[in-house]
């Protein structure tokens, strides 16, 4: 048996589009002028928004003398939808941007005689690259790191492992484990 429609949730209902079309009608004060910005006619537009009207079975525009005016409730949703939308459209901005970050901890561990002659070169280019890398050499490896890039560790970091988070070609930095 189906549920009635009031009873359902909202967001199973309304759709994106009607919500982008309802907070562009809100924004220009005009129907015509939102269905303009919206690359859609009036008379679409104009369809969604009283769909989302029937929906949330209220009134979002007082439609008199050929004006849309927005009514209390339509000024409230406009409030909380447009704050929605510009949080899911930064959340979507940030999604993509983080897909094509190489990001995270690399641990290495390997004999000693290669840590200056092979692995510098390629963890300075790795960290150049992808800043967001960080890299944890072995404990015994470390060491020789340190030796080949004349960086003298204190004493109270000498039993810790380093996670190099930056590593320019004129000064090193490490950050020890938290």
């Amino acid at each position: 048996m189906a549920m009635p429609a009031r009873s359902r949730d909202p967001l199973d209902l309304v759709s994106l589009r009607q919500l982008r079309y309802f907070v562009s009608a809100m924004r220009a004060h005009s129907f015509s002028a939102a269905s303009r910005d919206a690359s859609i006619s009036q008379a679409a537009l104009s369809e969604q928004i009283a769909l989302l009207e029937s929906t949330l079975d209220v009134q979002l525009f007082d439609r008199a003398s050929g004006r849309a005016v927005a009514t209390a409730s339509g000024h409230e949703l406009d409030r909380r939808v447009s704050a929605c939308l510009s949080e899911l459209q930064a959340a979507l901005r940030d999604v993509q941007a983080r897909a094509s970050t190489v990001a995270g901890l690399v641990r290495i561990g390997l004999v000693q005689s290669y840590a200056g002659c092979w692995v510098l070169p390629v963890v300075r280019r790795a960290q150049a690259q992808w800043p967001q890398l960080a890299i944890a050499p072995h404990r015994p490896w470390w060491r020789a790191c340190c030796v080949a890039i004349s960086i003298s560790p204190s004493a109270s970091t000498r039993s810790r492992m380093p996670i190099w988070r930056s590593w320019p070609a004129s000064t090193s930095r490490w950050w020890p484990w938290d």
